[in-house]
């Protein structure tokens, strides 16, 4: 049996799963965790995924709510459909069965479980099929154990937890992997370097942090990750030569304080991160350390949502070991990561969005592998989206979801330029993308 069928086989086996799991569950048949608390999806997320107070003291809580209607754990299916067309033909196809432009796929099949274990303890535990790489494998994973105790007359909620994806932890959504925009188009251009803290961890490592959240309002978290071995990798479906891979142990630290007034919140945290890299297979490892600030004001009054966001991120990069071994021209190099973006949301209904992120960096050709020997990029994107069984669900399923997306990315720059960026005429704005997708949750 080869790959493919042997990955065709699996996923038809997780949708019988989950049909067999919902033909079993009463008329409260509803995605994951509103299916386990019993509370409408729109309270925890505005616009979503990203989440309100309510939402992000769940996440904070284990994935516990303190109810007498709370069942055990749930299941959820959500598939992402997208099309996307660039302004000029690709360079590269972004997948082995993709072409160079209008392309149209299932970009992701995801079935998640979670919720309460214990009185005190969580999860959230998720398997994806990714339609680009033909390939079933494990998603994000957290588990949670809380304790809620009182220090000098301070209310702190001690919490320690096993997840796979630094950054994506955070409850706020300003950060790193979670930072807006939340869908990741695999149809569009990727540069050549993008920050550690923006997910080019994700999923494989292991790591367990240590958290406390005092006087429901300052957030503080240690954690410490490993990186996968690439046999285990290879057998959860994660191994690629050119992922990014850490070595020993990767350090990461957060602070954040929220400030609440009625319905409105407002968020400045910093964030830490410290790990040997390995850039791709074969490569040495390099010491990189992120450091980001970040800065997060939600509003969710009647029927308005709305989200603020801002970060800025500086990576210093040590490569020396690179240098001597001829992977770089340069013992040391560094970039800033600059991102803003705002959201609003309707009625639960209509949605709007848009986003400007830069990065730039100093050069070195050989390790960032551009013309100019510069990462720099910089792109505009704009979201219009439309939930449109949000008011009058389906009976049959009240609390399915479904979206309906356009989103168009602008490239201003481009690894390293505006204009010839790879000295064959090719110019940043050839990259511009347009998206329609398509989310379905169940």
């Amino acid at each position: 049996m080869n790959r493919q069928t042997q990955n065709h086989k699996v996923v038809m086996t997780l949708l019988l799963v989950v049909a067999a799991i919902g033909s079993a569950a009463s008329s409260y048949a509803v995605p994951l965790f509103a299916r386990q608390t019993q509370v409408n999806c729109g309270s925890c997320h505005a616009p979503p995924p990203s989440l309100t107070k309510f939402g992000r003291r769940f996440k904070q809580n284990g994935y516990v709510l303190e109810s007498s209607k709370e069942r055990p754990f749930s299941v959820s299916l959500v598939a992402f459909s997208t099309y996307s067309k660039s302004k000029e033909d690709l360079l590269v196809a972004p997948g082995p069965d993709a072409d160079l432009n209008d392309n149209a796929s299932l970009q992701q099949l995801s079935l998640s479980t979670g919720g309460r274990i214990t009185d005190n303890t969580g999860a959230y535990l998720q398997l994806t099929y990714e339609g680009l790489r033909d390939q079933v494998s494990l998603g994000t994973v957290e588990i949670r154990t809380i304790k809620n105790t009182y220090v000098n007359d301070r209310n702190v909620l001690f919490s320690a937890a096993i997840n796979n994806s630094p950054s994506y932890q955070d409850p706020w959504n300003s950060n790193g992997a979670r930072f807006w925009p939340y869908f990741r188009f695999e149809h569009e251009p990727l540069s050549t370097h993008r920050p550690i803290l923006d997910g080019e961890l994700a999923r494989r490592v292991m790591g367990v942090s240590g958290t406390a959240f005092i006087d429901d309002s300052l957030h503080m978290e240690v954690a410490l990750y490993s990186g996968l071995s690439e046999n285990l990798q290879e057998n959860l479906g994660l191994y690629e030569p050119n992922y990014l891979k850490l070595d020993d142990t990767g350090v990461y630290a957060r602070v954040a304080k929220e400030v609440s007034m009625g319905m409105t919140s407002f968020t400045a945290g910093a964030t830490f991160f410290r790990g040997e890299i390995e850039k791709s297979a074969g490569r040495p490892p390099d010491r990189i350390t992120d450091v980001a600030l970040d800065a997060f004001y939600q509003s969710n009054k009647g029927p308005h949502d709305v989200n603020l966001s801002a970060g800025l991120l500086y990576e210093s990069l040590d490569t020396a070991t690179s240098k001597r071994l001829g992977f770089a021209s340069e013992k040391n190099s560094s970039l800033t990561r600059f991102t803003t973006s705002a959201q609003y949301l309707y009625q639960k209904t209509w949605g709007i969005g848009a986003g400007f992120t830069r990065l730039a960096g100093t050069a070195d050709a050989l390790y960032f592998g551009t013309a100019n020997g510069k990462p720099d990029t910089s792109t505009l994107r704009f979201d219009a989206f439309w939930n449109p069984i949000s008011k009058k669900p389906f009976k049959f399923y009240p609390l399915g979801r479904t979206r309906l997306g356009l989103e168009y990315v602008m490239y201003r720059k481009f690894n390293g330029r505006a204009k010839n960026f790879n000295g064959l005429r090719r110019d940043a704005g050839d990259n511009n993308t347009f998206s329609f997708y398509w989310v379905v949750v169940l």
